[in-house]
Protein backbone atom coordinates (compact mmCIF):
# COMPACT_ATOMS: atom_id res chain seq x y z
CA UNK A 1 0.00 0.00 0.00
CA UNK A 2 1.33 3.22 -0.75
CA UNK A 3 1.79 6.25 1.52
CA UNK A 4 1.29 9.54 0.63
CA UNK A 5 3.55 11.37 2.71
CA UNK A 6 3.47 15.38 2.68
CA UNK A 7 6.44 17.08 4.45
CA UNK A 8 5.93 19.91 7.01
CA UNK A 9 7.62 22.05 5.27
CA UNK A 10 5.11 21.90 1.96
CA UNK A 11 2.23 22.61 4.31
CA UNK A 12 3.68 25.66 6.11
CA UNK A 13 5.44 26.86 3.01
CA UNK A 14 5.60 30.89 2.67
CA UNK A 15 7.35 30.38 -0.82
CA UNK A 16 3.71 31.15 -2.14
CA UNK A 17 3.41 34.52 -3.64
CA UNK A 18 -0.54 34.48 -2.50
CA UNK A 19 0.86 33.70 1.03
CA UNK A 20 3.47 36.11 1.22
CA UNK A 21 0.78 39.22 0.28
CA UNK A 22 -1.66 37.80 2.47
CA UNK A 23 0.86 37.87 5.34
CA UNK A 24 1.94 41.44 4.70
CA UNK A 25 -1.53 42.80 4.41
CA UNK A 26 -2.18 41.48 8.18
CA UNK A 27 0.76 43.06 9.16
CA UNK A 28 0.20 46.02 7.91
CA UNK A 29 -3.58 46.43 9.27
CA UNK A 30 -2.00 46.29 12.77
CA UNK A 31 0.80 48.79 11.96
CA UNK A 32 -1.77 51.28 10.35
CA UNK A 33 -4.60 50.88 13.03
CA UNK A 34 -1.31 51.63 15.47
CA UNK A 35 -0.30 54.57 13.71
CA UNK A 36 -3.61 55.95 13.60
CA UNK A 37 -3.99 55.68 17.60
CA UNK A 38 -0.93 57.42 18.09
CA UNK A 39 -1.86 60.67 15.74
CA UNK A 40 -5.26 60.86 17.72
CA UNK A 41 -3.28 60.86 21.14
CA UNK A 42 -1.25 63.23 19.80
CA UNK A 43 -3.81 65.62 18.70
CA UNK A 44 -5.17 64.57 22.17
CA UNK A 45 -2.50 65.72 24.01
CA UNK A 46 -1.55 68.88 22.03
CA UNK A 47 -5.00 70.18 22.99
CA UNK A 48 -5.32 69.36 26.64
CA UNK A 49 -1.48 71.26 26.77
CA UNK A 50 -3.52 74.23 24.91
CA UNK A 51 -6.24 74.30 26.98
CA UNK A 52 -9.96 73.90 26.99
CA UNK A 53 -10.61 77.74 26.81
CA UNK A 54 -8.99 78.21 23.84
CA UNK A 55 -11.21 75.63 22.20
CA UNK A 56 -14.52 77.18 22.65
CA UNK A 57 -15.53 78.56 18.94
CA UNK A 58 -16.62 81.99 19.66
CA UNK A 59 -16.44 82.90 16.00
CA UNK A 60 -19.02 84.52 13.61
CA UNK A 61 -21.33 81.12 12.21
CA UNK A 62 -20.85 78.90 14.73
CA UNK A 63 -23.85 78.14 16.63
CA UNK A 64 -23.17 80.04 19.89
CA UNK A 65 -25.20 77.56 22.10
CA UNK A 66 -22.23 75.23 21.75
CA UNK A 67 -20.24 78.43 22.64
CA UNK A 68 -21.88 78.95 25.67
CA UNK A 69 -21.54 74.75 26.53
CA UNK A 70 -17.90 74.75 25.98
CA UNK A 71 -16.91 78.00 27.78
CA UNK A 72 -18.90 76.79 30.77
CA UNK A 73 -16.57 73.48 30.22
CA UNK A 74 -13.32 75.24 30.35
CA UNK A 75 -14.20 78.08 32.35
CA UNK A 76 -17.03 77.57 34.46
CA UNK A 77 -20.10 79.88 34.50
CA UNK A 78 -19.48 83.67 34.85
CA UNK A 79 -19.99 85.80 37.46
CA UNK A 80 -23.07 87.81 35.43
CA UNK A 81 -24.72 85.35 32.53
CA UNK A 82 -26.95 86.66 30.09
CA UNK A 83 -29.62 84.34 28.66
CA UNK A 84 -32.29 84.87 25.71
CA UNK A 85 -32.13 84.81 21.70
CA UNK A 86 -30.48 87.10 19.43
CA UNK A 87 -32.16 89.81 20.88
CA UNK A 88 -30.10 89.60 23.85
CA UNK A 89 -27.25 88.31 21.96
CA UNK A 90 -27.16 91.20 19.79
CA UNK A 91 -28.29 93.76 22.26
CA UNK A 92 -25.87 93.20 25.09
CA UNK A 93 -22.51 94.63 25.09
CA UNK A 94 -20.43 92.66 27.58
CA UNK A 95 -17.66 95.13 26.74
CA UNK A 96 -19.83 98.00 28.07
CA UNK A 97 -21.18 96.07 30.95
CA UNK A 98 -17.28 94.97 32.14
CA UNK A 99 -16.16 98.38 31.94
CA UNK A 100 -18.76 100.21 34.39
CA UNK A 101 -18.56 97.61 36.44
CA UNK A 102 -15.01 97.71 36.90
CA UNK A 103 -14.82 101.48 37.12
CA UNK A 104 -18.25 100.66 40.06
CA UNK A 105 -16.62 98.39 41.95
CA UNK A 106 -13.14 98.27 41.70
CA UNK A 107 -12.46 95.13 40.69
CA UNK A 108 -13.01 92.56 37.71
CA UNK A 109 -16.83 90.72 37.47
CA UNK A 110 -16.70 88.48 34.45
CA UNK A 111 -19.48 88.72 31.83
CA UNK A 112 -20.76 86.45 29.63
CA UNK A 113 -23.74 86.76 26.62
CA UNK A 114 -24.99 83.07 26.80
CA UNK A 115 -27.91 83.83 24.22
CA UNK A 116 -28.04 82.22 21.36
CA UNK A 117 -30.60 83.00 17.73
CA UNK A 118 -34.16 81.57 18.15
CA UNK A 119 -33.67 80.54 21.71
CA UNK A 120 -36.58 79.84 23.59
CA UNK A 121 -37.55 79.15 27.86
CA UNK A 122 -37.47 75.50 26.92
CA UNK A 123 -33.64 75.13 26.15
CA UNK A 124 -32.78 77.80 28.53
CA UNK A 125 -33.91 75.97 31.40
CA UNK A 126 -31.13 72.87 30.60
CA UNK A 127 -29.16 75.59 30.11
CA UNK A 128 -29.01 77.13 33.48
CA UNK A 129 -29.10 73.65 35.19
CA UNK A 130 -26.14 72.31 33.14
CA UNK A 131 -24.84 76.01 34.40
CA UNK A 132 -24.80 75.06 38.06
CA UNK A 133 -23.49 71.61 37.19
CA UNK A 134 -20.22 73.30 37.23
CA UNK A 135 -20.23 76.32 38.70
CA UNK A 136 -22.75 79.22 40.57
CA UNK A 137 -23.08 83.04 39.15
CA UNK A 138 -23.40 85.62 41.18
CA UNK A 139 -26.85 86.95 39.18
CA UNK A 140 -28.49 85.51 35.75
CA UNK A 141 -30.27 88.13 33.69
CA UNK A 142 -32.80 86.90 31.01
CA UNK A 143 -34.31 88.93 28.40
CA UNK A 144 -37.51 88.87 27.15
CA UNK A 145 -39.96 90.21 24.79
CA UNK A 146 -43.41 88.69 23.36
CA UNK A 147 -42.16 85.72 21.62
CA UNK A 148 -41.03 83.84 24.32
CA UNK A 149 -44.51 83.35 25.29
CA UNK A 150 -46.03 82.56 21.76
CA UNK A 151 -45.41 78.86 21.09
CA UNK A 152 -46.42 76.04 22.87
CA UNK A 153 -43.55 73.55 22.40
CA UNK A 154 -41.61 72.84 25.65
CA UNK A 155 -38.47 70.70 24.24
CA UNK A 156 -36.57 70.90 21.17
CA UNK A 157 -32.96 69.52 19.70
CA UNK A 158 -31.39 72.66 21.10
CA UNK A 159 -32.28 71.74 24.38
CA UNK A 160 -30.40 68.30 24.18
CA UNK A 161 -27.22 70.46 23.50
CA UNK A 162 -26.76 70.76 27.38
CA UNK A 163 -28.44 67.20 28.41
CA UNK A 164 -26.40 64.72 30.10
CA UNK A 165 -27.88 61.04 30.45
CA UNK A 166 -29.54 61.28 33.25
CA UNK A 167 -31.44 64.98 31.52
CA UNK A 168 -32.09 62.34 28.47
CA UNK A 169 -33.69 59.79 30.99
CA UNK A 170 -35.77 62.30 32.62
CA UNK A 171 -37.22 64.34 28.77
CA UNK A 172 -37.86 60.57 27.89
CA UNK A 173 -39.86 59.67 30.69
CA UNK A 174 -41.75 63.05 30.20
CA UNK A 175 -42.11 63.32 26.35
CA UNK A 176 -41.54 60.04 25.27
CA UNK A 177 -40.53 59.16 21.76
CA UNK A 178 -40.40 63.07 20.92
CA UNK A 179 -36.99 62.82 22.21
CA UNK A 180 -35.42 59.80 20.72
CA UNK A 181 -33.52 61.37 17.86
CA UNK A 182 -31.67 63.44 20.23
CA UNK A 183 -29.95 60.72 21.63
CA UNK A 184 -26.73 60.86 19.32
CA UNK A 185 -26.24 64.81 20.94
CA UNK A 186 -26.54 63.27 24.17
CA UNK A 187 -23.86 60.86 23.46
CA UNK A 188 -21.32 63.37 22.14
CA UNK A 189 -22.01 65.43 25.21
CA UNK A 190 -20.32 62.50 27.05
CA UNK A 191 -17.95 61.67 24.89
CA UNK A 192 -16.57 65.37 24.63
CA UNK A 193 -16.08 65.90 28.71
CA UNK A 194 -13.55 63.76 28.40
CA UNK A 195 -12.28 63.59 24.61
CA UNK A 196 -11.08 67.14 23.33
CA UNK A 197 -10.50 66.98 20.39
CA UNK A 198 -14.63 66.09 19.80
CA UNK A 199 -14.79 69.08 21.76
CA UNK A 200 -12.59 70.81 19.30
CA UNK A 201 -14.30 70.39 16.14
CA UNK A 202 -16.02 73.60 16.03
CA UNK A 203 -12.75 75.62 15.52
CA UNK A 204 -9.94 73.76 14.09
CA UNK A 205 -9.15 75.98 11.31
CA UNK A 206 -9.28 79.46 13.25
CA UNK A 207 -6.71 77.51 15.94
CA UNK A 208 -4.39 76.21 13.57
CA UNK A 209 -4.30 80.23 12.59
CA UNK A 210 -3.93 81.57 16.22
CA UNK A 211 -0.96 78.59 16.96
CA UNK A 212 0.93 79.36 14.07
CA UNK A 213 0.27 83.36 14.45
CA UNK A 214 1.18 83.68 17.72
CA UNK A 215 -2.16 85.66 17.50
CA UNK A 216 -5.14 84.83 20.35
CA UNK A 217 -8.67 85.91 19.23
CA UNK A 218 -10.53 87.83 21.01
CA UNK A 219 -13.38 85.82 23.00
CA UNK A 220 -16.84 87.99 22.42
CA UNK A 221 -18.61 85.61 24.73
CA UNK A 222 -16.69 86.66 27.58
CA UNK A 223 -16.45 90.35 27.29
CA UNK A 224 -13.32 90.64 25.52
CA UNK A 225 -14.02 91.97 22.62
CA UNK A 226 -17.29 93.12 20.52
CA UNK A 227 -19.86 90.39 18.67
CA UNK A 228 -18.75 89.71 15.44
CA UNK A 229 -22.26 91.04 13.92
CA UNK A 230 -21.55 94.28 15.68
CA UNK A 231 -17.88 94.84 14.33
CA UNK A 232 -19.03 93.67 10.72
CA UNK A 233 -22.26 96.10 11.09
CA UNK A 234 -21.10 98.57 13.56
CA UNK A 235 -22.20 101.63 11.60
CA UNK A 236 -25.47 99.57 10.32
CA UNK A 237 -29.00 101.62 10.88
CA UNK A 238 -32.87 100.63 10.19
CA UNK A 239 -33.56 102.59 7.03
CA UNK A 240 -37.08 102.13 7.44
CA UNK A 241 -38.05 103.26 3.63
CA UNK A 242 -36.00 99.67 2.61
CA UNK A 243 -38.40 97.79 5.01
CA UNK A 244 -41.81 95.81 3.72
CA UNK A 245 -44.21 96.42 6.58
CA UNK A 246 -46.60 94.36 4.37
CA UNK A 247 -44.05 91.44 4.76
CA UNK A 248 -43.37 91.79 8.67
CA UNK A 249 -47.28 92.01 8.10
CA UNK A 250 -47.43 88.52 7.20
CA UNK A 251 -44.96 86.88 8.99
CA UNK A 252 -46.61 87.94 12.37
CA UNK A 253 -49.67 86.79 11.10
CA UNK A 254 -48.27 83.40 10.46
CA UNK A 255 -46.04 82.51 13.22
CA UNK A 256 -47.81 84.17 16.04
CA UNK A 257 -51.68 85.29 15.66
CA UNK A 258 -54.26 82.73 15.97
CA UNK A 259 -57.67 84.46 15.01
CA UNK A 260 -56.02 88.59 14.77
CA UNK A 261 -54.74 87.65 18.62
CA UNK A 262 -51.76 87.12 19.94
CA UNK A 263 -52.23 84.15 22.62
CA UNK A 264 -49.67 83.07 25.65
CA UNK A 265 -48.58 79.79 25.97
CA UNK A 266 -49.07 78.23 29.52
CA UNK A 267 -46.40 75.44 28.51
CA UNK A 268 -44.53 78.40 28.29
CA UNK A 269 -45.04 80.30 31.70
CA UNK A 270 -44.55 76.63 33.14
CA UNK A 271 -41.14 76.81 31.90
CA UNK A 272 -40.12 80.35 33.36
CA UNK A 273 -41.88 78.87 36.78
CA UNK A 274 -39.72 76.11 36.75
CA UNK A 275 -36.63 78.57 35.40
CA UNK A 276 -37.40 80.26 38.60
CA UNK A 277 -37.50 76.96 41.05
CA UNK A 278 -34.14 75.53 39.20
CA UNK A 279 -32.35 79.24 40.46
CA UNK A 280 -34.27 79.57 43.68
CA UNK A 281 -33.28 76.20 44.88
CA UNK A 282 -29.22 76.89 43.99
CA UNK A 283 -29.59 80.74 46.03
CA UNK A 284 -28.84 82.56 42.55
CA UNK A 285 -30.70 85.35 41.92
CA UNK A 286 -32.89 85.88 38.58
CA UNK A 287 -33.82 88.80 36.73
CA UNK A 288 -35.98 88.95 34.04
CA UNK A 289 -35.89 92.30 31.76
CA UNK A 290 -37.89 93.28 28.37
CA UNK A 291 -35.37 93.28 25.18
CA UNK A 292 -37.05 95.61 22.49
CA UNK A 293 -38.43 95.62 18.87
CA UNK A 294 -38.41 98.26 16.45
CA UNK A 295 -41.38 99.96 15.96
CA UNK A 296 -42.09 98.91 12.73
CA UNK A 297 -42.63 95.40 14.27
CA UNK A 298 -44.48 95.89 17.41
CA UNK A 299 -47.20 97.74 15.48
CA UNK A 300 -48.00 94.67 13.30
CA UNK A 301 -49.00 92.93 16.87
CA UNK A 302 -52.39 93.31 18.50
CA UNK A 303 -52.29 96.24 20.60
CA UNK A 304 -52.66 94.83 23.98
CA UNK A 305 -49.72 92.35 23.49
CA UNK A 306 -47.08 94.45 25.17
CA UNK A 307 -49.30 95.07 28.31
CA UNK A 308 -50.37 91.24 28.90
CA UNK A 309 -47.03 90.54 27.96
CA UNK A 310 -45.74 92.86 31.14
CA UNK A 311 -48.72 91.66 33.31
CA UNK A 312 -47.46 88.10 32.59
CA UNK A 313 -43.91 88.74 33.94
CA UNK A 314 -44.90 90.67 36.78
CA UNK A 315 -47.06 88.24 37.96
CA UNK A 316 -44.37 85.77 38.12
CA UNK A 317 -41.74 87.32 39.15
CA UNK A 318 -43.57 89.17 42.41
CA UNK A 319 -42.94 88.15 45.63
CA UNK A 320 -45.05 85.19 47.12
CA UNK A 321 -44.61 82.12 48.61
CA UNK A 322 -43.06 80.37 45.51
CA UNK A 323 -41.24 83.57 44.31
CA UNK A 324 -38.84 85.16 46.21
CA UNK A 325 -37.79 88.93 46.18
CA UNK A 326 -34.47 87.74 44.64
CA UNK A 327 -36.74 87.17 41.08
CA UNK A 328 -37.27 90.50 39.59
CA UNK A 329 -38.63 92.02 36.46
CA UNK A 330 -37.98 94.97 34.70
CA UNK A 331 -40.10 96.73 31.71
CA UNK A 332 -38.88 99.26 29.51
CA UNK A 333 -40.66 101.85 30.90
CA UNK A 334 -38.75 100.70 34.53
CA UNK A 335 -36.04 101.08 32.52
CA UNK A 336 -36.95 104.22 31.52
CA UNK A 337 -35.66 103.44 27.69
CA UNK A 338 -37.07 104.25 24.48
CA UNK A 339 -35.49 103.24 20.94
CA UNK A 340 -35.78 104.88 17.36
CA UNK A 341 -35.12 103.45 14.21
CA UNK A 342 -31.28 104.52 14.43
CA UNK A 343 -30.91 102.32 17.47
CA UNK A 344 -31.93 99.08 15.37
CA UNK A 345 -30.20 97.46 12.68
CA UNK A 346 -32.96 95.49 11.57
CA UNK A 347 -36.78 95.53 13.26
CA UNK A 348 -35.44 92.84 16.01
CA UNK A 349 -31.79 93.04 16.76
CA UNK A 350 -30.09 96.50 18.40
CA UNK A 351 -27.11 97.54 16.51
CA UNK A 352 -23.93 98.87 18.52
CA UNK A 353 -25.28 102.23 19.48
CA UNK A 354 -29.00 100.44 20.62
CA UNK A 355 -26.44 97.62 22.29
CA UNK A 356 -24.77 100.13 24.54
CA UNK A 357 -27.92 101.89 25.46
CA UNK A 358 -29.18 99.03 26.48
CA UNK A 359 -26.12 97.60 28.28
CA UNK A 360 -25.74 100.68 29.99
CA UNK A 361 -28.79 101.15 31.69
CA UNK A 362 -29.31 97.43 32.64
CA UNK A 363 -26.00 98.06 34.51
CA UNK A 364 -27.15 101.11 36.18
CA UNK A 365 -30.12 100.12 37.02
CA UNK A 366 -30.07 96.24 38.05
CA UNK A 367 -26.87 95.15 37.89
CA UNK A 368 -24.89 97.53 39.88
CA UNK A 369 -27.48 97.60 42.89
CA UNK A 370 -27.73 94.05 43.38
CA UNK A 371 -24.12 93.49 43.60
CA UNK A 372 -23.59 96.43 45.57
CA UNK A 373 -26.63 95.14 47.98
CA UNK A 374 -25.02 91.75 48.33
CA UNK A 375 -21.74 92.82 48.94
CA UNK A 376 -23.06 95.09 51.57
CA UNK A 377 -25.45 92.19 53.41
CA UNK A 378 -21.86 89.94 52.97
CA UNK A 379 -20.06 92.78 55.13
CA UNK A 380 -23.37 93.34 57.65
CA UNK A 381 -23.33 89.11 58.11
CA UNK A 382 -22.22 88.62 61.97
CA UNK A 383 -19.02 86.45 61.77
CA UNK A 384 -19.72 83.26 64.07
CA UNK A 385 -17.13 82.31 66.25
CA UNK A 386 -16.32 78.34 66.40
CA UNK A 387 -15.07 77.25 69.82
CA UNK A 388 -11.60 75.84 69.46
CA UNK A 389 -10.94 72.71 70.83
CA UNK A 390 -9.13 74.35 74.03
CA UNK A 391 -12.03 76.14 75.03
CA UNK A 392 -14.04 73.10 74.84
CA UNK A 393 -11.67 71.25 76.89
CA UNK A 394 -11.78 74.25 79.47
CA UNK A 395 -13.63 73.97 82.43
Amino acid sequence: MEILRVSHSSIFSSDSPTECITRQHCRSVPLAFLIAIAIVAAVEASLRVIGPERLVAYEQGVPSRYAARHHILAEGAADLCFMGSSRTNNGINCPTVSKELRETLGHEITVANYASGGAQTPELVPLVRFMLRYSKPKLILFGVEPEQLGTTDVVNERSAIFWNQSDYRAARQRFGPLVDSYLPEVIRNEIELHYLTLRARGRTGNLLRELTSGITTPHPLRGESLYPVHVVNADATMNTSGIDAEQIREHVKTEHLVDGAYPFSDERIESLRELIVLCRSHNVPLVFFEVPNAAIFTQQFPTDTNERFVNVFRQISSKSAEVPADVQFFSLSDLELDFADTDFRDPVHLNLIGAKRLSHRVTERIIKPILIDSIKDQADAPVVSHPTSSSIIAP
